[in-house]
């Protein structure tokens, strides 16, 4: 099988026009929740398309790839655990990380040693 000799499209993000081709809208699940505002209910967007259908995907961070974000402001995320010795398919529930702001420290007053 040849491959196409023209280069691939660079998606830089979830607001290009091409970003969601091929890209479902991933299930709601069983929570209330919203679509994510980033990827629109993808989960995912491209970052790189050839012509071919080939694609290069970058997963979500809002919604952690679900394409939907939950109200009570927690992460449902599926996960697989052991019970009774046999792997089983579960949602944890896990808190939302809070992302701090840094800001910058002022520069301490010059004194005459220092110049």
């Amino acid at each position: 099988m040849s491959h196409s000799t023209n280069p691939p499209i660079e998606i830089d993000g979830p607001d290009h026009p091409s970003a969601f081709i091929g890209i479902p809208i991933d299930r709601r699940p069983d929570i209330p929740c919203t679509k994510c505002t980033k990827c629109h209910g993808h989960g995912a967007w491209n970052t790189r398309l050839w012509e071919g259908g080939r694609c290069i995907i970058q997963p979500c961070a809002d919604c952690d790839g679900s394409g939907w974000v939950a109200l009570d402001g927690r992460r449902h995320v599926a996960d697989i655990v052991m019970i009774d010795g046999r792997p089983t398919w579960i949602t944890a529930i896990l808190p939302r990380a809070i992302v701090q702001k840094t800001v910058p420290m002022p520069e301490p007053p010059r004194t005459e040693v220092d110049a």
